[in-house]
């Protein structure tokens, strides 16, 4: 690919790591274009992009995608002029991180759902469905008084929508200490989709294909799925695919998982049999669309968010389900890791581990400190170490 333009489609994964990687196999720049299998996914895009690409990058409509496709395939070999004339500018993202008072403060229960949404849509249910659950469960939990085991800590992130931008950053300055504190992640992205499906991260990657989360992650997809099936209510698994808040927590072998209603993928025959709706429309027909409001929630998505807009009766009030059915599960799961004795042994003894090897590690360094500056004194002059005598 080196010194190519690489022509990526939209779709599954997240755009920055489709940037990246293009990057990182030398491409001199990217065109990523619409996946024109709707017809809102067939006009070019404005997104911002990652700060540090060091390579030209564009969004372009699908009709443009296809035509240099076309030509590539039929042996042309299109040539491209990128002129892109742009400023990088800092942005302030801004997160809210709330505590209860009571719980364990060396056991820690993270919580958490994004602030921001898309320019294309309002964003009710991507994600302010996750972002109002929260709060709810956290007021009741002040209001009643309710002391849990563990200390949960609530997370509103900024700049998902830009790339995990604020929960990574979250994750990737905690230093070790607070990392063995952390539990558990539980992520809310999205629970009110019109046309619903109830989804579960599969945290022991029992699916063939799907990734297993860190050890202790089955135990959290366990709680979902037993919770639902208590209520009379299938569910089934989906994998950790990078695309929500979980990821910068996962990365450092933190347990997580959460559940999920549904975004652009088109529900099943076998969906629509399980949860209802309408089969061959997306999950949520509104996802990163103007649609995305309450009354989509409440009522049904307008006709031209369809692919045929008869299905509009059978989504009429499928949001509002969808969160009659997810938040008592959210705040079964919230309550169950936080009031535990010991809801994850694996992450206990994990923990353990790590910080058995740190004093390990940290007692062999003092006995060669020992051994090494046995004979010798030291002694600072301002910041520099004098030589030994």
């Amino acid at each position: 690919m080196n010194g190519a333009v690489a022509l990526i489609q939209r779709g599954t994964c997240p755009f920055v790591q489709k940037l990246s990687v293009a990057e990182d196999q030398g491409a001199a720049g990217v065109i990523l274009f619409n996946e024109g299998d709707t017809a809102d996914r067939r006009n070019a895009l404005f997104r911002s992009g990652p700060a540090d690409l060091g390579i030209p990058a564009v969004h372009s409509s699908y009709a443009v995608g296809e035509e240099l496709y076309n030509a590539y395939t039929a042996g042309q070999n299109p040539t491209i002029n990128m002129t892109i004339d742009a400023q990088v500018k800092d942005r302030f993202f801004p997160q809210v991180l709330a505590e209860t008072p009571g719980g364990n403060p060396n056991r820690v229960e993270v919580v958490g759902a994004h602030l921001d949404s898309v320019a294309a849509g309002p964003g009710v249910n991507d994600d302010g469905s996750g972002t109002s659950a929260q709060l709810e469960i956290a007021k009741q939990i002040a209001q009643r008084r309710l002391e849990p085991r563990q200390k949960i800590r609530f997370a509103w992130w900024g700049g998902e929508e830009e790339g995990l931008i604020g929960s990574l950053y979250y994750a990737q300055h905690l230093p070790a200490s607070e990392v063995d504190k952390i539990m558990v992640m539980l992520d809310f992205d999205m629970i009110s989709s019109p046309n619903f499906a109830r989804l579960v991260y599969d945290g022991n990657g029992s699916e063939p294909g799907n990734p297993a989360g860190p050890a202790g992650s089955g135990e959290v997809e366990r709680v979902f799925v037993d919770f639902w099936r208590s209520q009379g209510f299938v569910s089934e698994p989906i994998p950790f695919d990078g695309r929500s808040d979980y990821v910068g927590f996962t990365d450092l072998g933190i347990p997580a998982g959460g559940v999920f209603a549904g975004a652009e993928a088109p529900k099943t025959a076998a969906q629509e049999a399980r949860y209802g709706g309408a089969a061959g429309e997306q999950l949520d027909p509104c996802y990163h669309a103007f649609c995305d409001r309450l009354g989509s929630i409440l009522g049904a998505p307008p006709p031209e968010a369809l692919a045929d807009p008869a299905n509009a009766a059978k989504m009429q009030g499928g949001g509002r389900r969808s969160m009659e059915q997810f938040l008592p599960a959210v705040t079964h799961a919230i309550w169950h890791f936080a009031k535990g004795k010991n809801p994850l042994p694996a992450r206990a003894a994990a923990v353990s581990r790590v910080r058995a090897a740190r004093t390990a590690r940290g007692a062999r360094r003092a006995r060669a400190s020992i051994r090494t500056t046995r004979h010798y004194r030291f002694k600072y002059r301002g910041h520099q170490l004098a030589r030994p005598r």
